[in-house]
């Protein structure tokens, strides 16, 4: 029998919980990410969460934990950071008990934001069936991969800025809410339905090390840019990617996706570039273009209440 309950102190099995999840993040990215995960889950668990992190499980009678959920909560979105659940029947029950009571509790709050899972789901379990029968949508993702050992020179007459969490950045969410509108991608970003939410969440993302770049017009407004972050040493993470729809088909995403190859080459130190797209996107070619190539498909789930 498994118990939904909020973590608060430490679980009496949350080192083989941190293993096993760190084990899956070694598969697709490599010793290092084993090592990364390891520590970062370990901690959690053990001191507890920070940072509006929270940490929910399905536990039994002796305080095992069969399945967890790390989330990240902001204001608008709540952020599957980690999910896994242990192998077999049990594990999945615990898996089923932990997404209902999840999702029971999210509708209850008093201003129930959406749940997203676009994150590595680890654990011999079957998570599409078990989130779907929970009423969480799913949608596929491609994983793709671009080496980073050549990249073009850049013109020299572009103008390329690098905004921080301290500016403005109003102009920059007003771009990225345009830039998604019509794109599949859309209902993985709730944050990039408002203008006021992206701002906020950009600016979270700004604070907590991620690199955005923009490139301008005349009169300064952006029209295209990106962001990206270190995930694990030597690998850095395209978080978005964007250019405003009346600006399209001029090479400026490419521009801007050549310089965010060469920050996370040069301040990253990273010798591959990572990304997750939707299968209906029609990104894919120009990322095929761009040198990224396919890795695994990976579904992603939303939940609205």
């Amino acid at each position: 029998m498994w118990t939904f309950k909020q973590i608060v102190d430490s679980l009496s099995n949350y080192e083989a919980i941190a293993r096993d999840v760190a084990q899956g993040y070694s598969v697709v990215f490599g010793g290092e990410a084993f090592k990364i995960m390891l520590q970062a889950v370990t901690t959690i668990l053990r001191v507890g969460p920070r940072n509006g992190q929270s940490v929910y499980a399905a536990v039994d009678e002796h305080g095992r934990a069969g399945a967890i959920a790390i989330l990240t909560d902001t204001e608008d979105v709540r952020e599957f950071s980690v999910l896994h659940a242990a192998p077999g029947s049990a594990g999945q029950q615990a898996a089923e008990t932990l997404i209902h009571g999840l999702t029971q509790e999210t509708k209850g709050g008093s201003a129930p934001h959406t749940m997203v899972a676009d994150t590595l789901l680890t654990g011999d379990v079957p998570w599409d069936a078990i989130l779907t029968k929970a009423g969480f949508s799913m949608t596929r993702r491609i994983r793709m991969r671009a080496p980073l050992s050549t990249i073009p020179n850049l013109p020299s007459d572009m103008d390329i800025y690098t905004p921080t969490a301290a500016d403005d950045l109003r102009p920059v969410a007003q771009c990225m809410v345009e830039s998604y509108a019509e794109s599949p991608d859309r209902v993985l970003h709730p944050e990039m339905r408002d203008v006021a939410v992206a701002e906020r969440y950009l600016r979270r993302l700004l604070l907590n090390g991620a690199t955005l770049i923009t490139l301008c017009d005349e009169k300064l407004n952006p029209v295209s840019g990106g962001l990206i972050e270190m995930t694990f040493p030597g690998n850095a993470f395209l978080l978005y990617l964007f250019t405003r729809p009346d600006q399209r088909r001029k090479g400026f995403a490419d521009r801007v996706l050549i310089r965010l190859k060469r920050i996370a080459a040069v301040r990253y130190v990273a010798n591959r570039m990572w990304l997750c797209v939707s299968a209906g996107n029609p990104a894919l070619e120009f990322y095929h273009h761009s040198m990224f190539e396919f890795s695994v498909e990976q579904p992603a789930f939303y939940w609205s209440p």
